[in-house]
């Protein structure tokens, strides 16, 4: 019930409207809603029964609290191909396994790129920031339970570090010659990952 201001029985104003969380309520609302009816509409994923040995061949820190890891083959064979919202299933050395979107080059099959955040008490976010170049993994698949629909035109939506499986989408579609916006949010540019990149390809979007 609306609350009295003390000692008048009046109705106390409503505060003042947050512009900025109100947006972000509506986009995020936006955003599920979609994405429960891509849900919908999409096949089951196809299982992957393929296990691969790969070797941390880099880290590096887009952010603070991110790290961003290229996985090279152990052996001489070429990594298997993938398309974009692709992932990989990560075994970490204590047999902890974590699933992660791959957000490098879909051509390139000499190296997985993945960006982790870190999350306090978390238990596999914490072993990926501690693993160093050098290091041996195994992966399962890569499996795509989020492919890029073909469309006329794409407004990619992503938060923080959910902005790894649209980085690929995003620029596939560029690529391709294909209209797109990007709208990518987080608590200030320094901690959004890839976001500079992808706004080099076009600033204006």
């Amino acid at each position: 019930s609306p609350a009295l201001l003390p000692g008048t029985g009046s109705t106390a104003p409503p505060p003042h409207p947050n512009r900025g969380a109100t947006a972000l309520s509506v986009l995020t609302a936006l955003t599920q809603t979609l994405a429960t009816a891509g849900a919908r509409r999409r096949r089951p994923v196809t299982p992957v029964d393929r296990t691969l040995l790969v070797e941390v061949h880099a880290v590096r820190r887009p952010c603070p609290d991110v790290a961003e890891l290229d996985l090279v083959p152990a052996g001489a064979e070429p990594l298997p191909g993938w398309r974009p919202g692709a992932h990989v299933d990560v075994e970490l050395p204590s047999g902890v396994m974590r699933q992660y979107s791959l957000c490098g080059d879909p051509d390139d099959r000499s190296v997985y790129r993945i960006a982790v955040r870190q999350v306090p008490g978390g238990t596999g976010s914490h072993e990926m920031h501690a693993l160093r170049p050098g290091v041996r993994l195994r992966l399962h698949g890569p499996r795509n339970a989020f492919p890029l629909a073909t469309a006329p035109s794409y407004l990619f939506v992503a938060g923080g570090i959910g902005i790894t499986p649209i980085a690929p989408m995003v620029r596939a579609a560029h690529a391709a010659g294909v209209p797109w916006r990007l709208v990518h949010t987080g608590r200030d540019r320094a901690s959004m990952p890839l976001s500079d990149a992808l706004a080099v390809l076009a600033p204006d979007r």
